[in-house]
């Protein structure tokens, strides 16, 4: 069935899920994918105000508002497991140019999710972002010509959300990957899994170089 909603309107937001719950639907797995691209700039700091948050608003708060909703169903039994895929991309850490604010709420938003998946588990709720590659989308025809990119197949973002939405997933649990990434090579690396053992910042959004061991006595209080 199609539903169309917008996700830069929180009262659209509202409406959708107050549709599905009026129609008995409960939501086991979201996958977003909607996007503001605009504007794209080569100069950052020359950006309105305006078109900046205007970005943060979307890519940000209705994507938010979409997981809030997703995880707060009032249809959901107690101890159901929901799944939240984020397309992501791969510009949040190998910026392209022209695509400041794309780039910059993306990896916002990537970071948000990734703080929601240290403070849920993922018996509640399994979280992964992933870029899905370059695809020749409606919305890239706009902007770049046929020849522009070696283009991906739509099949390998649509493949590898139909696997992060499973329970083999779920060791990626609040972390970014890639859909071009091996997925038997990555679970049979010991480096890969010893760093998603230890490292609670592996392959999410931050700034790393500091242990919890370095950081945590910044933040012991000291009793009299």
């Amino acid at each position: 069935m199609a539903h169309q909603a917008d996700i830069a309107s929180d009262t659209s937001i509202a409406s959708l899920w107050e549709f599905l719950h009026s129609q008995g639907i409960l939501v086991h797995v979201l996958v977003l994918n909607a996007a503001h691209v605009k504007p794209i700039a080569l100069d950052t700091i020359s950006i309105a105000k305006k078109e900046l948050m205007e970005a943060f608003d979307i890519n940000v708060g209705g994507n938010f508002l979409m997981s809030a909703n997703l995880v707060k169903q009032a249809l959901r039994p107690a101890g159901l497991q929901l799944v939240l895929l984020n397309v992501s991309t791969g510009a949040i850490h190998t910026p392209a140019p022209r695509v400041s604010t794309y780039s910059m709420t993306k990896a916002a938003f990537t970071g948000l999710l990734g703080r929601i998946a240290n403070d849920r588990p993922v018996e509640d709720v399994q979280i992964i972002s992933f870029h899905p590659g370059v695809l020749y989308s409606e919305g890239a025809a706009k902007d770049f010509d046929k020849d522009a990119f070696s283009w991906d197949e739509f099949a390998l973002p649509a493949d590898f959300s139909v696997w992060a939405a499973s329970p083999e997933a779920a060791w990626l649990h609040g972390r970014f990957v890639w859909a071009h990434w091996d997925v038997d090579e990555l679970k049979a690396d010991p480096e890969v899994l010893r760093r998603l053992k230890e490292e609670q910042g592996y392959l999410q959004v931050g700034v790393q170089g500091l242990t919890a061991a370095t950081i945590q006595p910044m933040f012991d209080v000291k009793k009299n």
